[in-house]
């Protein structure tokens, strides 16, 4: 009889399959991602989900709260609008 091979789990696979990477654009925002993180005495890791878990949260409980992104597309839709407008007065 051929006993069955049990896949062993490696923890270096799990904790590749849970695992991002995240860039961020400053030197500066890391440093002061991880002090904010140091003086709420968590990891990096936890202090970063608990704020996009609250983020995401907002979004879901108040549809009328807008990313970032959006709120940038319509301020330069605005402004240019703006800019539009002001031509003709």
């Amino acid at each position: 009889m051929r006993r069955k091979q049990i896949k062993k789990i490696n923890k270096t696979d799990t904790i590749k399959k849970i695992s991002l990477y995240l860039y961020l654009p400053y030197e500066e925002m890391v440093a002061d991602w991880k002090d904010k993180a140091k003086q709420s005495n968590i990891s990096i890791s936890k202090y970063f989900i608990e704020h996009v878990t609250n983020s995401l949260q907002s979004e879901e409980q108040q549809p009328s709260v807008e990313t970032r992104m959006n709120l940038i597309k319509q301020n330069i839709e605005l402004q240019t609008e703006n800019k539009n407008i002001r031509k003709f007065v």
